[in-house]
């Protein structure tokens, strides 16, 4: 039974070996234009933008129009990608994949007005709201907002007002 399992170890780093091989070989056919080495990129990378996808798919936009967004991506991000300045093509990958996405809400109107960067600000305003209207029986001031999350009162007040903008 020990053989088993190992041999099954080397055959699944083999086939990740041999997968990382063919997606170079595809990156380097993509960038020549080759429309079936992208769609073939795209089915590797596939369940990944799901995954991405399936995180934003809470903001009101369908998931098949996210992993659309996602699909186009690929395309475009592998085109882009240089792999002298040392990052590896999953990581540019996930970064185009969740940039576009991001973007793609943006273009839709469900955020008009906040920034990105602002959404994980936003999360941990509402869940520091929600925690302290638990503790305290009442709607929390803005000062004990700031204490809770660690940021300056006039931040939580932008916040705020990012967060009312939402709704």
């Amino acid at each position: 039974m020990y053989k088993s399992n190992e041999n099954s170890k080397n055959a699944s780093l083999k086939q990740k070996a041999t997968t990382s091989l063919e997606q170079q070989q595809l990156v380097d056919r993509i960038k020549n234009g080759d429309l079936e080495a992208k769609n073939r990129m795209v089915q590797f990378n596939q369940q990944y933008i799901t995954k991405i996808a399936k995180n934003y798919s809470q903001l009101g936009i369908p998931l098949d129009d996210l992993v659309e967004a996602g699909n186009e991506c690929v395309e475009e991000s592998i085109k882009k990608f240089d792999a002298s300045k040392g990052f590896a093509l999953d990581t540019y990958l996930r970064w185009c994949i969740k940039h576009r996405l991001s973007q793609f809400i943006i273009d839709q109107g469900k955020m008009i007005g906040i920034p990105i960067y602002l959404k994980p600000e936003l999360n941990r305003y509402t869940s520091s709201v929600d925690t302290l209207t638990q503790q305290l029986n009442r709607k929390p001031l803005p000062e004990e907002i700031a204490q809770e999350m660690n940021i300056p009162v006039d931040k939580v007040k932008k916040i705020a007002a990012a967060a009312k903008n939402l709704n």
